[in-house]
């Protein structure tokens, strides 16, 4: 695959399950799944500017397409350098055949 980068970020994907809790609700997950070959950076101006639905992005992550990646989801969280980021959008990159080159993620870091 291709790696666009050189940094190795933690995907958490949430998955409902578990012991309901005390009003006998599942409440979320967390799965990590280290990847290599990521390329975490700031969202620009012009990133803001294109993309309006992404507009509270504090950074992106560029991934290589494997199985972790792909099963990302909004609301999926990203820890790189000691922090966490929200993700809030996917967007798969495709070649002129159609094949999946890379995943950008846009997210938030998060507080707390």
């Amino acid at each position: 695959p291709l790696y666009p980068g050189n940094d190795t970020v933690v995907f958490v994907i949430n998955t409902y399950g578990g012991t309901p809790g005390k009003y006998n609700v599942v409440g979320p997950v967390g799965t990590p799944h280290s990847v290599r070959g990521c390329f975490m950076q700031p969202v620009t101006v012009t990133d803001n500017l294109t993309d309006t639905q992404y507009s509270d992005a504090t950074q992106k992550c560029i991934a290589p397409v494997n199985d972790v990646t792909s099963a990302v989801q909004s609301e999926d969280r990203i820890q790189f350098g000691g922090l966490t980021y929200r993700v809030i959008g996917a967007k798969a990159y495709r070649d002129f055949w159609g094949r999946d080159v890379h995943i950008t993620f846009m997210c938030k870091e998060q507080e707390g």
